[in-house]
């Protein structure tokens, strides 16, 4: 049998195949013609696109992320401490007002400002131990926020940012920016 073969592309769908038989009949024969390939590489290649844009969107927008994580919704109150602040401070901070932390996300509502005078250490008058005093011209500001949070059972975090004890928190108000320290948590009963 001899070959003699022309290739033809019909419409980009099927390659046609002519074959000269034996017996001096054309026989046709198709093939399908390669399409587009999808290798590992390309596949490779939309995971990493996928996740940086993943990644993106969770650095500017954290709170956005928050609403799909699991978890029970749950009421949290939390005090923030700053320490040793200028006590007119404590005149910009409105119970009521909307706190959001500074790299977004919200934060909760003041419900309470405490001040006292700041704590201080200083070393005894012989230097061999610091010595706890108070500092008048200084305040101790405790502001209270209330926030609807998620409870995972590991951690409790509201609009996207985790809150814990000990943590710094950099937050703003309307007319006010601050960052102060978790002193507590506390979780409200269902209402």
């Amino acid at each position: 049998m001899k070959k003699n073969e022309a290739l033809v592309n019909d419409g980009g769908k099927d390659i046609l195949e002519h074959e000269l038989g034996s017996d001096g009949a054309v026989r046709q024969q198709s093939k399908k013609a390669r399409g587009i390939r999808f290798t590992l590489i390309d596949l490779f290649i939309l995971v990493m696109v996928a996740g940086a844009v993943f990644l993106i969107v969770y650095a500017y927008f954290p709170g956005l992320l928050s609403s799909f994580s699991k978890g029970d919704k749950v009421t949290v109150e939390y005090v923030l401490k700053l320490s040793s602040a200028e006590p007119e401070y404590a005149s910009a901070i409105t119970v009521g007002a909307k706190v959001t932390a500074d790299k977004g996300g919200e934060m909760g509502t003041v419900v309470s400002v405490e001040t006292a005078p700041a704590v201080i250490y200083r070393p005894s008058a012989d230097g061999s131990v610091m010595e706890r005093a108070e500092d008048q011209s200084r305040s101790d500001i405790r502001v209270t926020l209330r926030a609807e949070a998620r409870d995972d059972g590991k951690s409790v975090s509201a609009g996207g940012i985790r809150i814990a004890v000990g943590a710094e928190y950099g937050f703003l108000l309307p007319g006010f920016s601050g960052s102060g320290t978790c002193v507590s948590v506390t979780l409200l009963p269902a209402e």
